[in-house]
């Protein structure tokens, strides 16, 4: 794919692009080869790693994540910005994708491809509360606060799995207050 036009007619072309002389005709590209560039923070650099999977949101159609993974992590900062470069790979490359496009990226972290176990539901450890000896997540129906009596798992990072109590894909309430209670309403975050 030709992406440049880098001479006119009539101009002189050369190797090494010396005097007047340009050094090429034109700027082509592998459109199969195209991939997202990322300054990424050195404060972030130590949570990626090259092989992590990662979504990608193009400025053009932002509703759309396009998945790939981290191709390379250079090994220089730039000082200037304090940031490092990363290169990510997309799975596939859309037909709308154009070099320079601005984008925005979501690392997600390893993902283990190793045999898939029992599915199962994890909370963050800040929406359990202790009452009366029980261990309660309160889940929001409708703007009501509901206490559901939870049996908690192992603790992965900042989240819980949760064994028994929850199905999946219920709104739960974050540091509850000591006085909340089943049946009070609540107003959820935008």
């Amino acid at each position: 794919m030709v992406i440049r036009k880098d001479a006119e007619k009539g101009e002189v072309i050369a190797p090494m692009a010396a005097g007047n002389s340009r050094g090429s005709v034109l700027t082509i590209i592998d459109p199969t080869s195209m991939e997202v560039q990322v300054e990424l923070s050195e404060r972030r650099i130590a949570r990626v790693s090259e092989g992590d999977r990662a979504m990608v949101f193009l400025d053009a159609d932002p509703d759309i994540g396009l998945p790939g993974a981290v191709r390379k992590i250079w090994p220089r900062a730039d000082r200037s910005k304090g940031s490092i470069e990363v290169r990510v790979k997309l799975d596939e490359i859309p037909a709308a994708l154009r070099p320079d496009m601005a984008a925005r990226v979501v690392f997600k972290g390893k993902v283990d491809t190793g045999p898939v176990g029992d599915p199962y539901v994890t909370v963050s450890s800040a929406a359990l509360v202790r009452r009366s000896g029980n261990t309660l997540v309160f889940v929001v129906e409708g703007g009501i606060a509901r206490g559901v009596t939870v049996m908690v798992g192992e603790r992965r990072g900042s989240t819980v799995v949760i064994a028994e109590g929850l199905e999946g894909g219920e709104l739960v309430v974050l540091d509850p207050p000591d006085g909340l209670r089943n049946g009070d309403t609540v107003e959820t975050a935008r």
